[in-house]
């Protein structure tokens, strides 16, 4: 007897506990327990076997090839193999457990037809089988009363399933275009940008997203575009989820607009794309910016008036005094916090006086702290970390020189920065110096508080070893390639006049495509491929425990709301995956 033909005959559980004498088969003869067939159940096995029956129009399993999704019901939902949730989309499928029909079955003693009752499932188990195979099997073991309910049997059989790709319904918008219905349109428009570069606050932007999968799983397409990014969505509340979702980790105004594309008047239905704008904070972190005197109603507070630096960019802009006193008593009394909506009402009012490609590296000579906030013990004066028990700022006489200049004259500065429980003698600091890089910002002095001093250096943050900054690697080579170019262009005949804008043309393509790919690498959503840029910029966190922190921060608020969202999904879907035995 094979496996799928193991039965056993249930006793009637309703007859008294007693002992009853067994009876002998009708068939072959061998003693078994009294039932209304007179037969055991190896002779009962040979006339009534469930497997055809449980085999019969069992349906196909659908599987997307691109997300590995399975079909369940309207849905699609991701299962492991041999999972729970795969188990009862199998059971699904078998239609002898679905129907209330009775089966008919041939009974091989004396050719006549019986029946065969509506079939329980009792227990399921999975059957291994090749990964690769496209095979699924199934161990079930049903219940059946026969011969016109007369006697309840219980066999064991194995059910096979044939795995068949199909496309989901979210891979196939992706595949098919003019398909999104909204989309949101991320831009950053800072002064002085050159074109085809990424400024830092989208590159922190890119660095979130690509550590955070559930982010991006909704977007259908990306596009790159001057100064931001297109992401394409299904639907609005999507688009709109993403667009609060990142408000979150860069300071940015949002504004909805929606434009009617098709109306049908007799089923009273409309075709509306909607497009969400978020304009981010043009200001970046390490800018040195000017905070005009006439925006007190804005959020730059006891800043008005004085050049701030920009010391970190999360959901708002955190400024500090860029000259400060050193009668302050309190660290918190030269920092303010800028708001976004209180930014956008003023912005004419806050100007980026200078961004960190203009930076100069200096050399600490000398470090005393001021009076007000002079620690007792100057062992514990430098900043370790949270866990040091010192503050990370504190203001401090710095005495610096330029790194061009150390060994080469005797050329000074005398600085009061906020820097003081940072810096040590022999350190290696970047900075703004004022007196060789002026401009009309900074000199105007209308926009500065009556008294006001503009200092000649302005220290921003610390830095590790003593390399060359990658401002003069990048020239050194850009004007290497360009010489070499220039070289190999000697003697070549010139090109006509069609030939040049046909190859601009080319360029303009290339450039597109090529600044596409990057961003995608960048952002994730291609994780077989590596990106070299993304790896400079991780380098550049290695030396930036500033910024290092800074997307830390955005990646942990993107996590919390992520758990929210899924503990949301979790309870919506209760009902949904229950599988009913």
């Amino acid at each position: 007897m094979t496996e799928h033909q193991t039965l056993e005959i249930i006793p009637n559980l309703q007859r008294p506990k007693q002992d009853i004498a067994n009876i002998l088969c009708c068939l072959c003869g061998d003693p078994t327990p009294p039932n209304a067939a007179y037969q055991c159940g190896t002779c009962l096995a040979s006339q009534f076997d469930l497997h055809p029956i449980l085999n019969h129009k069992v349906g196909d399993v659908f599987q997307c090839r691109r997300c590995l999704r399975y079909e369940c019901g309207s849905r699609w939902e991701p299962f492991e193999m041999e999972s729970h949730g795969l188990m009862g989309v199998c059971l699904k499928k078998i239609h002898a457990l679905t129907t209330n029909q009775h089966h008919h079955g041939l009974v091989s003693g004396g050719g006549s037809s019986g029946s065969v009752g509506k079939l329980k499932l009792v227990d399921a188990s999975w059957v291994w089988t090749e990964p690769h195979c496209m095979r699924l099997k199934v161990r079930v073991t049903v219940q059946a009363n026969v011969l016109d309910d007369a006697i309840a049997i219980r066999q064991r059989a194995i059910v096979e399933f044939f795995v068949r790709w199909k496309q989901c319904s979210d891979c196939n918008k992706e595949f098919t275009n003019n398909t999104w219905h909204s989309i949101v349109q991320v831009r950053q428009k800072r002064p002085h940008v050159a074109e085809g570069s990424v400024s830092r606050g989208l590159m922190v932007l890119e660095m979130a997203l690509a550590k955070a999968k559930h982010a991006r799983r909704n977007i259908l397409d990306l596009k790159t575009v001057q100064n931001g990014f297109d992401f394409y969505f299904s639907r609005l509340d999507k688009a709109q989820s993403f667009a609060s979702f990142i408000a979150k980790a860069v300071p940015m105004r949002i504004k909805i607009s929606s434009k009617l594309v098709s109306t049908d008047v007799k089923n009273n239905t409309a075709n509306i794309k909607t497009t969400v704008v978020c304009d981010m904070v043009p200001i970046c972190k390490d800018d040195l910016v000017v905070c005009d005197k006439r925006s007190k109603d804005g959020g730059a507070g006891t800043l008005c008036g004085k050049l701030a630096l920009v010391t970190k960019v999360s959901s708002v802009v955190h400024l500090m005094d860029a000259c400060p006193t050193r009668g302050c008593r309190r660290i918190h009394d030269i920092q303010a916090e800028l708001v976004p909506e209180k930014y956008w009402r003023n912005e004419k009012y806050y100007r980026i006086a200078l961004t960190p490609k203009r930076m100069t590296r200096f050399i600490v000579l000398d470090v005393e702290l001021c009076k007000s906030v002079k620690h007792e013990d100057d062992s514990e004066a430098l900043y370790k970390g949270p866990q040091s028990g010192v503050e990370k700022y504190s203001l401090a006489d710095v005495e610096v020189a330029r790194e061009a200049d150390f060994g080469v004259n005797d050329e000074t500065y005398f600085v009061i920065t906020h820097l003081g429980n940072l810096l040590n003698v022999g350190d290696y600091c970047l900075g703004y110096d004022l007196t060789a890089s002026m401009n009309d910002e900074i000199s105007d002095l209308s926009s500065y508080n009556k008294g006001f001093e503009i200092p000649d250096v302005v220290l921003v943050r610390k830095i590790q070893g003593s390399t060359t900054s990658n401002e003069v690697v990048d020239e050194s080579n850009y004007k290497n390639t360009t010489d070499l170019e220039l070289n190999e262009g000697k003697g070549k005949k010139a090109k006509s006049r069609k030939s040049k804008r046909r190859e601009r043309r080319r360029e303009k393509e290339e450039a597109k495509d090529k600044a596409y790919v990057d961003t995608i690498k960048r952002m994730g959503l291609d994780e077989n491929t590596r990106n070299d840029r993304k790896n400079d910029f991780e380098k550049e966190l290695i030396n930036d425990p500033d910024l290092a922190e800074e997307l830390k921060v955005a990646e942990e608020i993107m996590e919390c709301l992520d758990l929210e969202e899924q503990e949301g999904r979790e309870c919506e879907c209760i009902d949904k995956n229950e599988i009913n035995i």
